[in-house]
């Protein structure tokens, strides 16, 4: 499910509904959705609904986000630096 729109409230109920809590920063979650989208022309509402439900990578339900596996991977592992990133400064 891909959120609606990426605020603080949304991501936040979104994560609790998800996933039963929030404790991850949600404002370091919205900005690193945001870089990554911009550097592979994604939507970042899908960058951030695909790295939260964590589909695994050699299911085919990467392609329900229209990545291939290896994009998929790099999302990921882009989404997590940009994330630290924003959190160590």
């Amino acid at each position: 499910m891909i959120i609606e729109k990426l605020t603080i409230a949304k991501v936040t109920n979104y994560l609790i509904n998800q996933k039963g809590v929030a404790n991850e920063d949600v404002r370091a979650m919205i900005k690193a959705s945001r870089a990554v989208g911009k550097r592979y022309n994604v939507d970042p509402k899908v960058v951030f609904s695909f790295v939260v439900e964590s589909p695994p990578l050699d299911n085919i339900n990467t392609q329900l986000y229209d990545f291939d596996r290896r994009k998929a991977r790099d999302i990921k592992y882009d989404f997590e630096y940009e994330y630290y990133k924003i959190l160590n400064n």
